[in-house]
């Protein structure tokens, strides 16, 4: 697409339209071909204004998440006070940053549907023109006040507790929902360009190495708009219906196919408070996260015996009887947990693929191999500690025995029960006397 394109695309009423509307309150800037920015602050106003900035090489329109009382007085350097005296609210922008399309429907779909499910209904998504997605909540959706203070005012610290706390819930399910597309970690190193050994963590498949950011939040920080075009791709940043998400083409972006119908983020009226209680529970997640990294102590456990099967705790033998649910999340335990029982990695591989068979059903053997070839891959970690969310209890294991015991994590208890039993078996030494004459103890 040449210069005539692009000018031809902005001189659609249907685009300028699309765009004024988006823009609204918003400081705007353009940017070229070479991926740099045009004169800030600036505004769209009138369909001219889009038409002349296209003229003078304009390829793409981003404008600020942030709406302002006069996107003009804008200046760099501005104090917190002075922006929040001319703020008049944000969007929560969910960006999702993932080099594979397909992965990155993957992670737009949940998140989409972890904001959905707390009864939030206007909800926009939006083709980037790029890589990947955005999801957009307007700010019309938002309480007026959080802790006694003005929501408009508490950016970007309201919308990054949010994206914290919507990474936090969504991770697995992500993680779940990836593995079930590729099971295969190298085919997902491959794909994502990222060596397998960091793509696992003690939770499993590391999916913040394959999602690399979901949201920024700075001072005037700027998203691509509703039906600009891509400056790089020249693709449409085209708004869909998450129905639709799966189907969705790149080409269905070009600008010759790409017709103005979605609306990417609805501002017509105030709705409900809708995001009241995920403000309100992100907000409690933060403090209480806050509050735990400050008391937390390290603590490593050190044990060098090869502990065997009768020291392991409950919650693992039940898991070694095999499992109808949770049976990949059970892979990871069990390798993180018989490497720090010092078991070999033949020993590991043997114990696993014998356990798979008493699963209903058993996991795929290909599957067993490729999770445990590139677990032996990475560094040493603990299996995740019993209040870990979606770990045990939500796989039916109950560890009321092992935190009865004080442990937070099985290889505490199993490296405690084998410590406990070492002590009962040491022969007591025999009682010793001073000997009189010579200055050292004699046996009696």
């Amino acid at each position: 697409m040449g210069y005539k394109q692009v000018f031809d695309y902005y001189s659609r009423e249907d685009v300028q339209n699309a765009l004024l509307e988006a823009s609204k309150d918003r400081e705007v800037a353009g940017i070229f071909k070479n991926g740099s920015f045009g004169q800030r602050p600036n505004v769209l106003i009138y369909p001219t204004d889009i038409v002349n900035m296209a003229r003078s090489g304009t390829v793409s329109f981003h404008g600020s998440v942030e709406r302002w009382d006069n996107p003009m007085s804008l200046r760099p350097g501005m104090s917190a006070e002075e922006l929040n005296e001319l703020r008049k609210g944000f969007e929560l922008i969910i960006d999702p940053d993932v080099k594979v399309f397909e992965f990155a429907k993957i992670a737009t779909k949940v998140f989409f549907d972890e904001i959905k499910s707390y009864g939030i209904r206007n909800l926009g998504v939006k083709y980037t023109g790029g890589k990947s997605f955005h999801i957009a909540v307007p700010f019309e959706s938002f309480p007026e006040n959080v802790d006694y203070k003005p929501v408009k005012i508490q950016y970007p610290s309201i919308p990054q507790i949010i994206t914290s706390y919507l990474k936090y819930r969504a991770r697995q399910k992500i993680a779940d929902a990836i593995l079930k597309f590729e099971p295969d970690i190298g085919e997902i190193s491959k794909k994502v360009n990222v060596e397998p050994q960091h793509l696992i963590s003690e939770e499993g498949l590391n999916v913040y190495k394959i999602v690399t950011e979901v949201g920024l939040f700075t001072s005037r920080h700027m998203f691509r708009l509703p039906y600009s075009l891509h400056e790089s791709s020249l693709l449409v940043s085209l708004p869909i219906k998450i129905s639709d998400i799966d189907k969705f083409e790149k080409t269905d972006a070009s600008p010759e196919n790409a017709k103005v119908r979605e609306k990417f983020l609805d501002v017509s009226g105030k709705n409900n408070d809708e995001m009241e209680t995920l403000v309100t529970e992100a907000m409690d997640w933060f403090s209480s996260k806050t509050r735990e990294e400050e008391v937390k102590k390290k603590f490593v456990i050190v044990n060098s015996d090869r502990i065997t099967q009768e020291f392991f705790p409950p919650s693992v033998q039940s898991i070694s009887k095999g499992m109808a649910d949770g049976r990949k999340r059970s892979v990871l335990i069990l390798f993180n947990f018989l490497r720090n029982m010092n078991w070999s990695d033949d020993e590991i591989e043997n114990f696993i693929t014998e356990w798979n068979q008493k699963n209903t059903p058993p996991l795929p053997s290909n599957y067993i191999r490729s999770q445990i070839r590139w677990l032996r891959a990475s560094k040493k970690m603990l299996p995740p500690n019993f209040d870990k969310e979606n770990f045990y209890k939500s796989m039916g294991i109950n560890c009321d025995a092992e935190t009865r015991a004080g442990a937070r994590n099985p290889v505490t208890y199993a490296v405690r029960s084998f410590r406990a039993s070492a002590r009962k078996t040491v022969k007591k030494p025999a009682k010793r006397r001073l000997n009189k004459d010579e200055d050292e103890y004699v046996d009696e």
